[in-house]
């Protein structure tokens, strides 16, 4: 029986192919590798926007890394056959080895520890529900000036009315505050909602929040009745 970092894996008896091929499948190594491939391109994705076009991507980094993130799908990787396929392996890799150890303590004479199979299966439902939460994930950003509106997936209309960034008296950061309206089919949803920092807005299965502010200059028109018209 080998033992490291909670979970385990025992050698199948020589000479036959298939159970060769099963040993090398559910070997620690390889669990040490999908592990350390995992961890390392999990941070690196972190440290990149997901969800943009690939025009953003060529604004934001030199020709070529821009290209490396949208030709390998980095800019969506937890949606993507690089986080999807290794993480299926370790799965049916700790599956294997806990199947296996599972048996062979079931068949064990005397008192048994199940507290490696019991973390072997904690770990499995984390890769499942993983794999289940950003294969069925969707993301995207949108820059919008006050008065205007996005078109939301089930046919709604979300407009920005007001935005807000409040300070505190000695003038530091206080809270962002966008006031919007949802409307869908003519119908008012959601009127003068405050999404705040923290407080997103959630709706038919979406989560809408604000990810960054800046300045957007305008021109502002008035007619001779008064009436204004604004231009940006």
């Amino acid at each position: 029986m080998r033992h490291a970092a909670g979970w385990a894996c025992y050698r199948l008896p020589r000479g036959r192919p298939v159970k060769k091929i099963l040993e090398k499948f559910a070997s620690l190594k390889l669990a040490i590798a999908l592990i350390g491939y995992l961890v390392v391109t999990s941070i690196l994705a972190t440290l990149v926007p997901q969800g943009l076009s690939p025009e953003e991507y060529r604004t934001l980094y030199p020709r070529p890394l821009a290209e490396l993130v949208v030709q390998t799908g980095f800019g969506s990787f937890f949606g993507s056959i690089l986080f999807i396929v290794p993480a299926l392996l370790f799965f049916a890799n700790l599956s294997t080895c806990t199947i296996k150890r599972l048996v062979r303590e079931l068949q064990r004479k005397g008192k048994k520890r199940f507290g490696p199979d019991i973390l072997h299966l904690g770990l499995m439902l984390l890769v499942l529900g993983s794999v289940w939460s950003y294969s069925r994930h969707w993301e995207g950003s949108v820059m919008l000036a006050q008065g205007e509106g996005v078109n939301l997936p089930d046919g709604s209309v979300m407009y920005l009315k007001e935005f807000r960034f409040e300070r505190y008296d000695d003038g530091r950061p206080r809270d962002w505050v966008s006031v919007v309206d949802l409307i869908k089919d003519g119908v008012t949803v959601k009127e003068n909602f405050e999404i705040r920092v923290n407080t997103p807005l959630r709706y038919a299965g979406l989560t809408l929040y604000q990810a960054s502010y800046s300045d957007a200059p305008y021109l502002l028109l008035k007619d001779s009745l008064g009436k204004e018209f604004r231009m940006s």
